[in-house]
Order: structure tokens, then sequence, then C-alpha cells
């Protein structure tokens, strides 16, 4: 069993009220912004498309969750992203192939499959095959699920019934 981090960053909270008034802000977030405004966050919307921030102390993965079904108020959540040193040191035992794990890392990191493509001098579809693969030798299903997976968060699969 790998020996954990004992240097995990907390995540960024921000809270925005109906009215679109701050009302609160984490310390983890005040850090990460830095001297930004918290308008310097793109906003991801609500769903499973991961929008990223390169703040003053690391790049965050943000995430919103809405305060109410209709109003306008969200919680912003800054998760910080692994460094690509300990995302390479935890791919070894999935038993990805070398470009299986170049291809995870930058995923990670954000980058859409045509970036990847662009960056790797391949095409595309490539890309996508090598992810769909990924996928299969790390249980999951979902790009959204990567991160969570390697860095050993994500639940276990339940036994079939």
């Amino acid at each position: 069993m790998q020996e954990m981090d004992l240097h995990i960053k907390t995540s960024g909270v921000i809270l925005i009220g109906t009215d679109g008034r701050l009302l609160h802000i984490n310390d983890e977030a005040r850090l990460a912004l830095g001297e930004k405004p918290v308008s310097a966050i793109a906003n991801p919307g609500f769903g499973d498309n991961p929008t990223f921030f390169q703040g003053k102390s690391g790049k965050y993965r943000i995430r919103t969750v809405p305060i109410a079904k209709k109003g306008k108020g969200k919680i912003i959540l800054l998760e910080p992203t692994p460094p690509r040193h300990r995302i390479h040191s935890r791919l070894t035992h999935f038993g990805l192939s070398r470009r299986e794990e170049e291809i995870t890392i930058f995923a990670i990191q954000g980058l859409s499959n045509k970036e990847i493509a662009e960056r790797l001098f391949i095409c595309e579809q490539t890309v996508k095959d090598h992810l769909h693969h990924v996928f299969g030798k790390m249980n999951i299903r979902r790009r959204s699920e990567l991160a969570a997976k390697i860095m050993g968060l994500a639940p276990q699969a339940a036994s079939s019934i």
C-alpha cells in the first residue's frame, strides 16, 4: 500500500448568495486567488465538464454546486489537482502503457482530447481510444472519475449480485 501524502491541500470554498454577493470564502480559496477577484474564476456552470483555475498556490479543478433549485446562489469548490510527479507515481499499479499514462496525466490536468492530440501529434480518435482502454483498466466510466481513482479517493466498486 502506498504511503499517503501528508501535504494534501484542502479544497477552497466560495459561497455566493442568490443576489450575487460574496457570502463566504475559506482560507484555501483566498490563498488560491491571491490578489485576483472571485470573478477571475471561470464559471463552469453545473454538470460534469470540469473547468480549471491556475491559482497562486497551484492548479484547481472548479466545480459549482447550486444553493437552491431556481436561485442564483452557488457554492464554488476549488479542488486542488495533484502535481504531475504524484500522478505518475500512482499510475504504476494500474498496468497502463507509457502512452496511456501520458494521456491520463494530460486528461487529469484538464486538457481536452483535442489539446492532448495536438501536444502528442496524434489524432483525437487515438486519444479517445487510449482513454477508453484506461477507463477499462481502472474500472471507471468517465473522465471525471480519473483523479479520484488515481488518488485512491474513488469508492470501491460494489460486487455484482
